[in-house]
């Protein structure tokens, strides 16, 4: 995926998991294991991310450059504690991307509850929703119509929503996700 022509504008950001374990590889070791030093001519960054999370660390920011627009990410942590902190970051919210683990059923309605609870919200009202089914390489992962189904989807009448499956193992599915959020973001420029 990373060697397609396509996609040679997009820059790579790559999250090194585990980095406070002792057999973990150096950056030179991931560059080196993905073959990044053959893409010639493309940005791309490795960034260290530790095995265990910090207990206080309710919010993640990223700023990213995809297709030309400067985008800031907030991965809001959804462990219950850390929810009433989300409404923070609503009034900021250009588009809500709302990420599912598409192996686990039984979790899908308490994603359910909380994704009503997020659009309940007026300062989402014309935020343009992007659920993302993740897991689709894995075994037993659910099919879109079933999510779709027992998330509700169905219902949300007058909101602009998608849904795109992926991988972040892999990163099959990450384009279309990163053209989705960029095709919103234009037209909401307009």
């Amino acid at each position: 995926m990373l060697m397609d022509n396509r996609l040679k504008q997009v820059p790579v950001l790559i999250f090194a998991n585990k980095q406070d374990m002792p057999d973990a590889m150096s950056a030179s070791e991931v560059a080196e294991k993905m073959s990044l030093v053959q893409l010639q001519g493309r940005t791309w960054e490795i960034k260290a991310c530790t095995a265990s999370k910090e207990p206080n660390k309710q919010v993640s920011e990223w700023t990213l450059t995809i297709n030309n627009y400067k985008v800031q990410l907030w991965d809001i942590n959804g462990e219950l504690k850390n929810r009433q902190i989300w409404p923070n970051y609503y009034q900021k919210a250009k588009v809500l991307i709302f990420v599912l683990d598409s192996k686990d059923a039984l979790r899908l309605s308490e994603a359910r509850c909380v994704l009503c609870d997020v659009l309940m919200h007026q300062e989402l009202n014309k935020a343009p929703l992007l659920i993302v089914s993740n897991k689709k390489d894995t075994s037993g992962s659910l099919p879109v119509s079933t999510v779709i189904d027992l998330m509700g989807l169905e219902r949300l009448q007058g909101r602009d929503w998608s849904i795109k499956e992926c991988s972040m193992q892999t990163g099959a599915g990450i384009p279309e996700i990163m053209d989705w959020i960029t095709n919103k973001i234009d037209k909401n420029k307009k």
